[in-house]
C-alpha cells in the first residue's frame, strides 16, 4: 500500500537521461533492500519544452538506499540513504554539488494507515562556481526530520474517497558553527476526495509551509539567504503540483523563494472512460519573502493570505500502467 503522495519542490528545469539501476531486495539475506542509482543527464534550465540559447548543462546523480526490515521489533524499518547530484542549480545557472545522507526509522501503526518516520540528515551543498549571482551560498545543513502520513483513501492511485494528511517538520542546529543556521521547517498536506454520482469526483487540497529562521551565520551567508535560509529547503510554489497559473518556484514574492507559504486547489474529475479523464479546477497560493526594512533587518514574515493569485482551468488525464500523463491549461483571475 503506497502511503505517499509527496512532490519535489517545483523546479524550472527539465532533462534527458540515461538510469542504471540495481536493486536487490534481499541483500545479504533477511529481506534487506539495496538500491543503487546512476543517473547522467542533459539539463534544460527552463520549463519544457523550452531550451534556453545557453543550451544544455551536463549533470549527474548518484544515490543509494538501504532497509534493514524488523529492526529492534517486527515492523520498524531502518532506512539509510545518500545521494550526490552534480550539476547546475535548478534556480539558477551555476554549478554545485549537493551532497545529502540520512539514516532513520519508520514503523507503520493501525493496519498500515498510519506511517511514522524519524531520521537523523545532513546536506552539504557546494558552490563550485566563482561568480555566484546574490542570494545563494554554500552551507552545511545538520538537521533532524519528524513526519507522520494518514491515509484513508480508498485507493491511492485513483482516490475516489477519503483522505490523506500529512505533517513534517525538520529542526537544524548550528552546532557550534558547524551548520548555518537554526531553525525548524514545519509543512502541513492534507487532500480529501468526495465522491459524485455518474462516477466524478471532487477533489481539494490545502497545504500550509513555514520555515522558521531563529540565527543564521550571517559572516559566512549573503544577507538573502540568511533571511531565506538554504536554498534546497526554501518554500516555493507554482507548477503543475501547485499553482497551475505560475510557472515552477514562480509563485509569489521573489524567485528566490521565501519562509512562508500556503495552496489550495479544488478539483472536478469527470471519467471519460476507463483510461481518459477530464479536469476542471481553480487554484490559489502565494509564497512570502519578508523582505528588509532601511535598516537592513528582517521584516516580520507573513503567509500573504490577501495575495490569493487566484487561477481557473481545465485538464486531461491519460491512464497508463506507467502513471498518469497531465495536460492542464490555466488562466490567472
Amino acid at each position: 500500500r503506497s502511503t505517499s503522495v509527496e512532490t519535489e519542490p517545483p523546479i524550472p528545469q527539465w532533462d534527458l537521461h540515461l538510469s542504471g539501476t540495481y536493486d536487490n531486495r534481499n541483500f545479504l539475506g533477511g529481506l534487506r533492500r539495496l538500491r543503487i542509482e546512476e543517473r547522467p543527464r542533459v539539463i534544460f534550465l527552463n520549463e519544457f519544452p523550452q531550451i534556453p540559447g545557453g543550451g544544455p548543462r551536463p549533470g549527474n546523480m548518484i544515490s543509494v538506499r538501504f532497509e534493514q526490515p524488523a529492526t529492534f521489533e517486527r515492523r520498524t524499518k531502518l532506512v539509510a540513504a545518500a545521494g550526490w547530484d552534480f550539476g547546475p542549480d535548478p534556480f539558477a545557472n551555476f554549478f554545485r554539488h549537493d551532497i545529502s545522507t540520512k539514516l532513520g526509522l519508520e514503523r507503520p501503526f493501525w493496519h498500515q494507515h498510519l506511517l511514522g518516520r524519524i531520521a537523523v540528515a545532513h546536506d552539504l551543498y557546494y558552490i563550485t562556481d566563482g561568480l555566484v549571482p546574490d542570494g545563494f551560498s554554500s552551507y552545511r545543513l545538520p538537521y533532524i526530520e519528524q513526519q507522520l502520513i494518514l491515509d484513508l483513501r480508498d485507493d491511492p492511485r485513483r482516490p475516489r474517497l477519503g483522505v490523506y494528511f500529512s505533517f513534517l517538520i525538520q529542526e537544524s542546529s548550528k552546532l557550534g558553527g558547524y551548520g548555518s543556521w537554526d531553525y525548524v521547517r514545519i509543512v502541513p498536506d492534507l487532500r480529501a476526495y468526495v465522491p459524485l454520482p455518474l462516477s466524478i469526483v471532487l477533489a481539494a487540497r490545502f497545504a500550509l509551509g513555514a520555515l522558521l529562521i531563529s540565527e543564521n551565520q550571517s559572516s559566512l551567508l549573503d544577507q538573502r539567504s540568511a533571511r531565506l535560509g538554504p536554498n534546497a529547503y526554501r518554500l516555493r510554489g507554482g507548477g503543475a503540483a501547485s499553482n497551475r497559473g505560475f510557472a515552477a518556484a514562480e509563485l509569489g514574492d521573489s524567485k528566490y523563494g521565501g519562509t512562508r507559504r500556503f495552496e489550495g486547489s479544488l478539483e472536478l474529475r469527470i471519467p471519460l472512460g476507463d483510461q481518459l479523464g477530464f479536469v476542471a479546477f481553480g487554484d490559489i497560493g502565494n509564497v512570502s519573502d519578508p523582505g528588509t526594512d532601511d535598516q537592513g533587518r528582517t521584516n516580520e514574515a507573513s503567509f500573504g493570505f490577501n495575495h490569493l493569485n487566484a487561477v481557473t482551468g481545465f485538464g486531461f488525464r491519460l491512464f497508463t500502467v506507467l502513471g498518469a500523463i497531465r495536460l492542464d491549461a490555466a488562466w490567472r483571475i
